[in-house]
């Protein structure tokens, strides 16, 4: 699946601009967020900030599938995006929102808490 290795790149790339050298989204979570965000980075983007904050309010070290599945509930997203880049990315709730905002939490926020709690 090339998609998908470009998806991977792609968050693995963010993640180290971000400033954290490891991977914490396992590989069913980058499958769902591929299938979600057929490969679109502002999508990508908004799902991953989502799960990065949804693991760091539950304290988990890897954003698993479940929580990427969560996202999709919250994020109203509907999985039927097909391919032509020319339609408008679909949502159960209409446009897909504005990614310029700065994200809640940064992956070194996520990974200072986690290893925090670990050390107490």
């Amino acid at each position: 699946m090339p998609l998908l290795a470009e998806v991977k790149a792609y968050i693995l790339h963010r993640l180290n601009v971000a400033g954290l050298k490891e991977n914490i989204f396992n590989d069913n979570s980058m499958r769902e967020i591929m299938h979600l965000s057929k490969g679109y980075p502002r999508l990508i983007n908004i799902i991953c900030d989502h799960a990065l904050l949804t693991g760091y309010v539950r304290e988990v070290k890897t954003i698993d599938e479940a929580i990427i599945k969560e996202c999709e509930n919250v994020l109203f997203l509907t999985g039927e995006n097909d391919d032509d880049s020319k339609k408008v990315l679909k949502t159960t709730r209409g446009e897909i929102p504005s990614a310029k905002a700065e994200p809640a939490i940064t992956p070194i926020d996520y990974a200072n808490r986690y290893n925090q709690a670990r050390s107490s």
